[in-house]
């Protein structure tokens, strides 16, 4: 959505959370309708925020009388509710799953809908360029699992990126049967044995990737492909 410029959000039950992703998001934003959108609360530093961005604002409580959208006539599609939902889906896809789970889906009540669906979580990237001291422990950890969990089995390509656990690959294992690649960086906490253990549910694996990662050593990695990914 980066070069976005033209939104409405007529009647939306938007709130000042997925407004403020918005506006990090959308940094060409210049026209925005919020009429209607009685969930905002924009009296202080959020409201403040909108006014000096947005050339063109129209806040929760203005009128609807007199006032048209400044991009109708340029045929852009400004409610983003309407859009079908697999181009809402193919859009919130190339956010991540770290965006998904900790901010897109909390936009507003259609976007959380589509964020369940298991079709959106058949590839799961958690390539981690967050600040995790930001967050309590082991925070993107949890998040992970309920992308896993949200796949419903149909989980076929993740990536994992820092805060990997046997526990973690355990719980991979058990919920992603027909997982074909596989690929972990950086995650230290990933042992032999939790690897060795894990791996032998993988049986439809075709692509695994192990970067900077000692603590999985090669002959078990060897091993693994030697046996045609036979259990250990």
């Amino acid at each position: 959505m980066g070069g976005l410029r033209h939104l409405q959000l007529f009647g939306n039950k938007l709130t000042n959370d997925g407004l403020r992703y918005i506006l990090d998001s959308c940094p060409h934003l210049c026209s925005l309708d919020l009429r209607h959108c009685f969930i905002l609360y924009l009296d202080g530093e959020l409201g403040r925020l909108c006014a000096e961005r947005i050339e063109n604002l129209w806040l929760p409580h203005d009128s609807t009388e007199g006032k048209g959208f400044v991009a109708r006539s340029e045929s852009y599609c400004f409610k983003w509710t309407e859009l079908p939902d697999n181009i809402t889906r193919s859009i919130l896809s190339r956010l991540g799953a770290v965006k998904i789970l900790a901010t897109a889906q909390k936009v507003c009540s259609k976007w959380f809908y589509i964020c369940k669906d298991p079709l959106m979580w058949r590839t799961i990237d958690m390539h981690n360029k967050l600040n995790v001291s930001n967050y309590r422990p082991f925070y993107l950890h949890d998040l992970c699992e309920e992308a896993i969990r949200r796949s419903c089995g149909n989980l076929v390509d993740i990536d994992v990126e820092n805060f990997g656990t046997n526990f973690l690959l355990e719980y991979l294992a058990d919920r992603a049967k027909g997982l074909e690649r596989l690929r972990l960086v950086d995650s230290h906490r990933i042992t032999d044995e939790g690897f060795r253990k894990a791996a032998s549910e993988f049986s439809l694996l075709e692509d695994l990737d192990i970067t900077l990662d000692n603590d999985i050593s090669h002959e078990t990695i060897a091993l693994y492909w030697s046996g045609a990914h036979a259990p250990f």
